[in-house]
């Protein structure tokens, strides 16, 4: 395996897919971390997408469900997690579409919200600054603060 770097590709490409889905960019990553040459690189990823083991759309919508379910995790989060892992703006925008709408980001800022003013105290302030970070905007923030805590945080 160590002369044959096509073999060393499809290998590791198998180990990383056989775990979880990728992103073509995620897979290009690991190539030139394990400095397989851009030839055999753009050869066995070609293989994949045509086999259809690598698919961005599908690991979009798969990374959104996922995030959405588990993580309470608002789009602006999801955008800038899905450019970070190389997916096309496009297919993220497809994706969001697809899945989210205002009444399902204020469903899921209040569930967050919830959730963590039951553990502690949180002030109205800290509240924004939590569901901000997870990706919710602003004007969400806003009601869901103003809803489960009682505060006004500004206009809107």
């Amino acid at each position: 395996m160590k002369n044959d770097p096509i073999k060393k590709a499809r290998t590791t490409a198998y180990r990383l897919l056989a775990k979880r889905a990728r992103t073509v960019k995620q897979i290009q990553d690991t190539f030139q971390r394990q400095k397989i040459p851009v030839k055999v690189s753009e050869q066995v990823i070609d293989e994949l997408l045509a086999a259809g083991y690598l698919d961005d759309s599908a690991y979009a919508q798969q990374f959104i469900e996922y995030q959405v379910t588990n993580k309470q995790r608002g789009p602006l989060w999801l955008r800038a997690a899905l450019l970070r892992a190389g997916v096309e703006r496009e297919l993220i925008n497809q994706a969001l579409s697809a899945v989210f709408n205002p009444e399902l980001e204020e469903i899921l800022a209040e569930k967050y919200l919830t959730k963590i003013c039951l553990k502690s105290n949180v002030s109205p302030q800290k509240a924004m600054r939590r569901l901000l970070s997870r990706g919710f905007s602003a004007q969400t923030a806003r009601q869901v603060t103003a809803k489960i805590i009682g505060f006004s945080a500004g206009p809107e």
